[in-house]
């Protein structure tokens, strides 16, 4: 049944070597994307005099606050100065982010209308009905009505919209408020800024959606809320405003407090290849969210696409292309829908590990169907459904799972759940052991109630994006009935406000 379709350009090995260094022993602690300074096969992007490393004094302390708590690599060495990369191979890896500024990127400058704004919640909501106009004024009204009220009505065109504009910003809603850490003493948080790092690319370059289209709402608002605020807003009003049942409410709530300065954060948003393990480290220890809480975010890719030019995943199909075809690079087929057919997509499509796109270190899993659209998965959507192996590396020893594995309800002898690996090794069965939690049995869940994912989605939500704050002087409760510690008010408080669903 393994009928390897695709030709694998690299060699994989799954005894990782160790990376190569240079400089003289001292101790400090580098993002783990990168590495201990130039590193072989480090991204492009990572320049260890800066971005790279890691400046807590606590992170820096000793290599079990480095690797463990700090998602970091606890080096003995001195950065030299790393070798010069053309710019030509740095934009075909990473797209348009400038890599050669050393300027903090937050989400945005100040804002314009009032240098140091007080923000209310009288402001916040008298800002609501022009916010609410300006973002359904970014869909072409004469397909984007028609396309809400029935699926078959729409078109490539409002569908491609559709897709990109709530993918962009749920994305940025999560990755505002993923890198905070519950046990650091920063500021860390959803505080409208992104640190400098590969894992933001495709949110923070002028040309994209999040900085192009987006923020110029806010700036049209921004002596009446945070750019904090906002974002979580943006994301709220996608997720309602692509459900087509119009019935997904997400609690909406203002206070939260803007960041300038957030290179520090760096590191802390899960990678893509090593599936649970970077969501465990992510969602559970830093966020103190749980397993069931991640999968139900994961569930968030159901809208939005992975763009090659950014993250170097993905088929390299043409942006013409992409637009005739928006399903290409999107998780399911149905991409500016806003339900579960994420998950019907990740348990019953038969999936390949295979290597695509300008960047050997990554890989996508694709459907292993004749004439099937270009979805895709990576290992991270993968590891809730399956038992994958995450452990293979490329020759620069860059983990990227086992390209040639296959996945499915069938893939066994027999017509059996679980996955092929491509040596012919058989791994049967489904996850139902995660951390404590059986996530198989909530994709399966959701799969069967739509209304189930929308009401866990919701409340996921408003969990991860109140992170750090209290909320109205309290914790929010999360799925399993205990209080969400992230709510530890390090950051300040919260308040509800009281806002009608998208659709009301």
């Amino acid at each position: 049944m393994l009928a390897i379709s695709v030709l694998v350009t690299m060699l994989v090995a799954c005894a990782a070597t160790a990376p190569m260094l240079r400089g003289t022993p001292t101790n400090q602690c580098y993002i783990s994307q990168c590495g201990c300074p130039n590193a072989v096969g480090a991204p492009a992007w990572c320049d260890w005099t800066s971005n790279a490393l890691i400046t807590s004094t606590w992170c820096n302390e000793n290599s079990d606050n480095c690797n463990k708590n700090c998602n970091g690599v606890f080096c003995a060495v001195v950065p030299q100065e790393s070798p010069q990369h053309k710019r030509s191979s740095v934009q075909a890896r990473i797209g348009n982010m400038p890599v050669d500024s050393s300027a903090t990127h937050s989400a945005s400058g100040k804002c314009a209308i009032e240098p140091n704004p007080v923000y209310t919640q009288a402001k916040f909501t008298s800002a609501l009905p022009g916010l609410k106009a300006d973002f359904k004024a970014l869909f072409p009204a004469d397909k984007y009505d028609a396309a809400a009220e029935d699926e078959n009505a729409g078109n490539t065109e409002s569908e491609w919209v559709r897709s990109n504009i709530f993918g962009a910003a749920i994305r940025w809603a999560f990755h505002d408020a993923g890198e905070f850490r519950a046990d650091a003493d920063d500021t860390f948080g959803p505080d409208g800024c992104l640190s400098r790092s590969e894992a933001n690319s495709g949110l923070m370059e002028s040309d994209v959606i999040a900085q192009a289209v987006l923020l110029p709402i806010w700036n049209k608002y921004c002596d009446k809320l945070s750019r904090a605020d906002f974002i979580a807003l943006i994301g709220a009003w996608s997720a309602e405003m692509g459900d087509r049942s119009k019935t997904l409410y997400i609690p909406k709530y203002w206070g939260r407090k803007d960041n300038e300065h957030c290179n520090n954060g760096a590191g802390r948003l899960p990678g893509h290849q090593l599936g649970n393990a970077e969501t465990k480290q992510t969602f559970m220890n830093n966020m103190k969210l749980g397993m069931h809480e991640a999968v139900a975010l994961f569930g968030g890719h159901t809208v939005g696409h992975v763009h090659t030019e950014f993250s170097g995943f993905g088929y390299q199909d043409s942006e013409a292309e992409r637009k005739a075809n928006p399903s290409t690079n999107a998780w399911d087929e149905t991409p500016g829908d806003f339900d579960n057919e994420y998950f019907e997509s990740l348990i019953n499509e038969p999936w390949l590990n295979a290597q695509r796109g300008p960047d050997p270190t990554k890989n996508i899993w694709l459907v292993d169907e004749d004439n099937h659209e270009k979805t895709i998965m990576l290992n991270a959507d993968m590891d809730v459904g399956f038992f994958i192996d995450t452990n293979c590396s490329d020759m620069s020893s860059t983990p990227i799972g086992d390209i040639g594995e296959l996945c499915a309800t069938d893939a066994l002898p027999g017509g059996k759940y679980g996955c092929v690996k491509s040596n012919g090794q058989v791994v049967a069965g489904w996850p139902t052991n995660v951390y404590g939690h059986n996530t198989y049995a909530q994709c399966i869940a959701y799969i069967e109630s739509n209304a189930k994912f929308l009401a866990d989605f919701a409340s996921a939500f408003s969990a991860m994006s109140s992170a750090g704050y209290s909320v109205n002087g309290g914790q929010l409760m999360l799925s399993d009935g205990s209080s969400y510690q992230g709510n530890n008010g390090r950051l300040g408080q919260i308040f509800s406000v009281s806002v009608d669903r998208f659709w009301a």
